[in-house]
């Protein structure tokens, strides 16, 4: 009811409140940070090592880590590390987890995850869990051509597939077997982990008569070398038949220690002027 003689007044607009809500603390709360190690690596058994944080508000004197290897669940370990609470500069500890065997040009997955501090529930389980992949470096001879085998790799696709894999722990050289390999798309070799001035990787076809390489890619070379560093090849005939700005060899990016040794590059008859870069 309003007084005789008095008009109500309607507010259609709403006011302009805001709420913050301040979230509880976390008080244990940890997770795996890393995986540490191993990282480039010869020989295929590996200690297996990840760091744990606290991000809670107590301190931790015991957690549990679970781990796996391409999804095969491996033994937890139970840890009675005391580790600070956040914001400290010791609220992080290196778990040993164990050892396993890594197979040979297989790219396989490091999962570790943390559970139980001071024996209760973990209820943010978001930062529980980090995860990489390894595999063992490459090291030795090795040839490209015909079976796949151990030491042997079907194409240079490949061979260079197994490169990205792991790296190289030492020097490393493919010998190519004899023929014509005939390219739609270029060969390329980027930045590979490990590869230095000693641990150098070579390509070598042995007779520069015996091993060519053709094809006709435009605006490309037939090889491509992406920032690789150390690379070289050695002994082979390299040919682009294509007319639009053809390359046999290109090194694009931050190259470092590339070398081409006995090696013949072809491409066709260029006509005219042109500049980039």
């Amino acid at each position: 009811m309003c007084p005789t003689g008095l008009t109500p007044t309607v507010y259609t607009s709403r006011p302009n409140v805001k709420l913050t809500i301040i979230p509880p603390p976390v008080v244990n709360n940890i997770g795996v940070m890393s995986i540490d190690s191993p990282t480039v690596f010869c020989n295929n058994l590996q200690n297996v090592y990840a760091t744990v944080r606290n991000y809670g508000t107590n301190a931790v004197t015991g957690f549990n880590v679970n781990w796996s290897v391409n999804g095969v669940l491996q033994t937890p370990v139970s840890s009675t590390a005391t580790i600070d609470t956040i914001g400290t500069a010791t609220n992080t500890t290196q778990v040993f987890l164990g050892s396993f065997s890594f197979a040979n040009g297989v790219s396989s997955q490091i999962k570790a995850w943390s559970s139980n501090p001071n024996s209760v529930t973990d209820t943010i389980r978001a930062d529980d869990t980090s995860s990489v992949f390894r595999a063992p470096a490459m090291s030795g001879t090795f040839t490209i051509g015909g079976s796949a085998g151990p030491t042997n790799f079907a194409t240079f696709d490949a061979a260079i597939a197994a490169l990205n894999v792991g790296g190289v722990c030492g020097p490393v050289v493919f010998n190519v077997a004899p023929g014509t390999i005939t390219r739609t798309t270029a060969i390329t070799i980027g930045e590979i982990s490990g590869a230095s001035n000693i641990n150098t990787i070579t390509f070598d076809g042995l007779n520069k008569n015996s091993v060519n390489f053709t094809g006709s890619i435009a605006s490309s070379g037939i090889f491509v070398l992406n920032a690789a560093r150390y690379v070289k090849l050695r002994n082979m005939t390299v040919t682009n038949g294509n007319a639009t700005t053809p390359c046999a060899i290109a090194a694009v990016g931050a190259t470092r220690g590339i070398g081409l040794s006995n090696v013949i590059a072809r491409v066709p008859v260029q006509t005219g002027t042109s500049t980039t870069g």
